[in-house]
């Protein structure tokens, strides 16, 4: 029944997130949105993965990233996290931007049995907090994060690049004079 569940609710929590980010892309700083990946090692259970992520700016300080990630059966864990996180960078040093992390993750644990512990489940939601720091050189951005998931006591790192969306330039003629359109190249 679980497994059934979870089936049915990984499609319409990464449609949800999405359809938001697409609303709040729309809104604003469509300059500084970006796509990434990563690698991503879970120290506890020894586990490597890979992570796609949207960079959504909604605020001067905020970024909404939701990301997917998946950590390969040949794991003792094999599972899909699809998560919601929100990033708080309070300033920034030079090309360097520190920031702080907190967010929710929907887990599809596929390899799963039963277990001692009450809280295991084929499906489960836990919070993620966590810290990171991006250097950014024009369209590219390279970060490391550094999440603790509360609920198993597991900590993780990710390392990846995002590549920056630009601003296209729309005015007379097409020649970059006038007004700016958030349309990307």
């Amino acid at each position: 029944m679980r497994t059934n569940l979870g089936k049915l609710l990984f499609p319409i929590y990464t449609l949800l997130v999405l359809g938001l980010s697409k609303q709040l892309h729309a809104q604003k700083n469509a300059n500084t949105t970006a796509i990434g990946i990563s690698a991503i090692y879970n120290f506890q259970t020894e586990s490597f993965g890979n992570g796609l992520r949207l960079a959504v700016p909604i605020g001067r300080n905020f970024t909404l990233v939701p990301q997917v990630s998946y950590f390969y059966g040949f794991n003792q864990i094999h599972e899909l996290h699809e998560q919601l996180n929100l990033h708080y960078a309070p300033f920034r040093l030079g090309a360097f931007t520190p920031y702080a992390i907190g967010g929710i993750s929907a887990n599809q644990w596929f390899n799963y049995t039963e277990s001692p512990y009450k809280q295991a489940s084929a499906l489960s939601f836990l919070a993620e907090v966590g810290g990171g720091v991006n250097f950014r050189y024009k369209r590219l951005g390279i970060f490391a994060e550094q999440r603790y998931n509360p609920m198993w006591k597991e900590g993780s790192l990710h390392v990846g690049a995002l590549f920056y969306f630009k601003k296209k330039k729309k005015g007379r003629g097409g020649r970059g004079r006038g007004n700016e359109c958030p349309a990307y190249l």
